[in-house]
């Protein structure tokens, strides 16, 4: 074979040492991507949630809660970091900016003196943790974070913490509220794992406490940052007439107030914003009148928000859309349909009542403090003579929405209801407020998240609104 090969002449000699150059780099090349096959990891790594101290003898844990992508473990406790600087001086190292920061978990611990309520963030951010009365609340602000948890999360409690929300309540800013059984004192602080490669946890330690030092520690709060007490401003709206009628379209609840969880995890924020959005586009198409939303993406305003961007808008119609929910499982089933309210201080039934006082807290639900009204013209508005023609201009709004609703089928029933709803306290506009189903309802909540209901319900809408304005013309030639 020796003599075989003496016998190539150089060109195919060339030929051979340049093939075999190939199938060594080719060797490699196969080689070098098997070892990166074994060292990029394949799947996300889940987040590990923190240990708390460990509990003396006396001590007893009752429930360990996660969620999300959270999971108990026994990691050691690494130095605090302070939430500022360390973010700062990341900020600073990367040359590309950073995408929002996310909460990717969350665990309860529930001990005979503590709860603890532990979050795992994709990095650290500066928070601001104040309580709130009336009810007990638990606030924490955060700037911009993503939230990648369960939507059932409020329906989890133990120990000291009765609900937990969370969510945006303005843009570029997040919170979590704790809703807790009673007056807490609050100790918050980031602790990370030993593993530097591990999202930092923020824990955030509840302890009972008497009534003074709670009310104590919230003024302190109050005190350092007023501004957290306060609702983010309301989006600013034209002011002014075009010479067509304006009408405000209200979507119910958003950002950090979810409004009723019903069947299959159906979110009444995310039903009533997707009608409002198809009635706007309907009464659009048709070109007729100005459209103002109270919101249209997913963003927490609060009632009195809403009502100031009606009167700012000088609207002619008012027509805020939610979604019902029956507390009671053992009923859940046998109410569905759309009910329709107007104003009255005197509610025309107790589930109306109760249904306005669960929307009328939607700003407590949302961590504001709850304000009455301040204006005596609102507060008596029932008992002015000169504004009854409002409240009548509402009722026959809604019994003409109700016709058409009525007409399609989609009516409850007892739909004609009515009740001191906040955001209907307006002197000067016809208001009315829809309940479009019950989402306790698994008929009513799987026919409101498909497209074909919401359109058709926003046509039978657009066609009520027609009618009412057509009534009007008539009256005022």
């Amino acid at each position: 074979m020796q003599r075989g090969l003496r016998k190539i002449c150089p060109a195919e000699a060339g030929h051979v040492r340049f093939v075999a150059l190939l199938l060594a780099a080719l060797s490699l090349l196969s080689a070098g991507a098997a070892w990166a096959q074994t060292e990029i990891p394949k799947k996300r790594r889940p987040v590990a949630a923190v240990e708390l101290p460990s509990p003396t003898p006396n001590d007893e844990i009752k429930s360990i809660k996660s969620y999300g992508y959270g999971s108990t473990g026994s990691p050691a406790a690494a130095p605090d970091r302070p939430s500022g600087s360390a973010d700062g001086q990341l900020l600073a190292s990367q040359a590309r900016p950073l995408p929002p920061p996310s909460a990717t978990g969350l665990q309860l611990t529930v001990r005979s003196d503590l709860s603890a309520v532990s979050v795992a963030l994709t990095r650290l951010v500066e928070v601001q943790v104040f309580t709130l009365a009336n009810p007990y609340r638990v606030v924490i602000d955060m700037a911009d974070v993503r939230f990648e948890l369960p939507a059932r999360l409020s329906q989890h409690a133990g120990g000291h913490v009765r609900a937990i929300r969370y969510g945006l309540i303005a843009p570029g800013r997040s919170r979590i509220v704790i809703e807790t059984t009673g007056p807490v004192l609050v100790e918050h602080r980031y602790q990370s794992q030993t593993n530097n490669a591990s999202p930092p946890i923020l824990n955030v330690s509840l302890r009972t406490a008497t009534e003074e030092q709670f009310m104590a520690s919230m003024e302190t709060a109050r005190a350092v940052n007023p501004t957290t007490f306060v609702p983010p401003a309301a989006p600013i709206v034209p002011e002014g007439k075009t010479g067509r009628p304006v009408i405000v379209l209200d979507a119910g609840h958003g950002g950090i107030d979810g409004g009723a969880v019903g069947a299959a995890n159906t979110v009444e924020k995310e039903i009533v914003l997707a009608v409002a959005l198809k009635v706007r586009d309907e009464l659009r198409r048709r070109n007729r009148y100005e459209i103002v939303m109270t919101r249209s993406d997913d963003r927490f305003v609060s009632l009195d928000q809403r009502v100031a961007i009606s009167q700012r808008a000088n609207a002619d119609l008012f027509l805020s859309l939610h979604a019902d929910a029956v507390p009671d499982p053992a009923f859940a089933d046998q109410a569905r349909g759309a009910t329709l309210y107007t104003l009255s201080e005197q509610a025309s039934s107790r589930a109306a009542q109760e249904l306005a006082d669960r929307e009328n807290a939607a700003d407590v639900r949302a961590g504001f403090s709850f304000e009455p009204d301040l204006n005596p013209q609102v507060t008596s508005i029932l008992h002015d003579l000169a504004l009854r023609e409002t409240r009548n201009f509402s009722i026959q709004a809604s019994k003409l929405l109700e016709r058409r609703l009525g007409e399609r089928n989609f009516l409850s029933r007892d739909p004609s209801r009515s009740a001191a709803f906040r955001v209907l306290r307006q002197p000067e506009v016809p208001s009315v407020l829809i309940e479009l189903g019950f989402l306790t309802n698994e008929v009513d909540a799987k026919l409101m998240q498909t497209e074909d209901w919401q359109r058709r319900v926003a046509s039978t809408l657009a066609n009520g609104i027609d009618a009412f304005f057509s009534t009007r013309r008539r009256a005022n030639p």
